[in-house]
């Protein structure tokens, strides 16, 4: 537990240097959790490499790829019609924002994880039948050199985490088998490594890992265990080796009668190319058209 208050010379009650001390890594590991996937992110599609600012919010998610378009873990169907997959994901849309409750007229976000080659004509044309009110947030990946470095991190942890993992589930295996070491003598952190959750098709948008729970369980086993341990454990879950996730700052609309900053590109535009435009944007609404 941590100790006592301390009693300053005036009377008046000083601060505790170790809960001073796991409030800060609290606040840093919530940092590195608006840096990480949200849950159900596809794990087999890149992203563009741009620049962005954290998520920070929970989002329903759209995956596409040159060959797949998929809401949350769902496949949208239409086949290889994109007019159908247009007219299929709209409704998904619609639908989705009554499950949410959504305010008719207000205005709601949606994540989009487009891999970088997808032409952006196919974006605008996927959802050119989204509902009015819809707002899109194009997803893109920092640079790995952005990644939190953790002060006093002991060396054992980068080769437990990495070392020769060949997949995501490999990778998972030996972050929480090192999320073991590193939590000895703080069994109640033991549950609160912060790795994604899946997502259920019809589930809530979820969004990156909470570290609240983590954060009080550290406050409870005080500053006798190796924190930098912890610490660094659990930014190597939190923050993909790729690259910190981030969003363009400007919410997207595609409709060809929205409002808002136009943003035009040319017909061999990509998705990467939309993400490097966007980076210069600022705030607000940009419609994006597409010739």
């Amino acid at each position: 537990m941590l100790g006592a208050a301390l009693v300053a010379c005036d009377g008046e009650p000083a601060e505790d240097p170790c809960e001073r001390r796991i409030g800060q890594l609290g606040e840093r590991l919530a940092a590195a959790a608006a840096m990480a996937e949200p849950s159900g992110a596809p794990p087999d599609v890149a992203l563009p490499r741009a620049d962005g600012v954290p998520l920070e919010t929970a989002l329903p998610l759209i995956t596409v790829t040159e060959d797949e378009v998929r809401f949350g873990e769902r496949g949208v169907g239409g086949g290889d019609d994109l007019e159908r997959l247009a007219e299929t994901l709209g409704a998904d849309l619609r639908s989705r924002a009554r499950a949410l409750r959504v305010e008719e007229g207000a205005a709601w976000e949606v994540g989009l994880w487009v891999a970088p080659e997808v032409p952006a004509h196919r974006l605008a044309q996927l959802l050119a039948s989204a509902p009015s009110e819809a707002r899109f947030v194009l997803l893109v990946r920092g640079d790995p050199a952005a990644r939190p470095e953790v002060a006093g991190a002991p060396e054992w942890v980068e080769a437990a985490t990495r070392g020769d993992a060949h997949d995501a589930v490999d990778r998972r295996d030996r972050l929480e088998e090192a999320w073991t070491r590193a939590t000895e003598g703080c069994d109640a952190a033991r549950a609160h490594l912060p790795l994604p959750a899946p997502l259920l098709p019809a589930g809530p948008p979820l969004g990156p890992p909470s570290t609240a729970a983590l954060t009080r369980a550290l406050g409870a086993c005080g500053c006798g265990v190796d924190l930098a341990a912890i610490e660094a454990v659990a930014v190597e879950a939190l923050v993909p080796l790729e690259g910190p996730l981030a969003r363009a700052r400007p919410s997207l609309r595609f409709a060809s009668l929205a409002e808002g900053r136009e943003l035009r590109l040319g017909a061999d535009a990509t998705a990467l190319d939309l993400a490097r435009r966007l980076a210069d944007q600022g705030d607000g609404v940009v419609v994006v058209r597409s010739d």
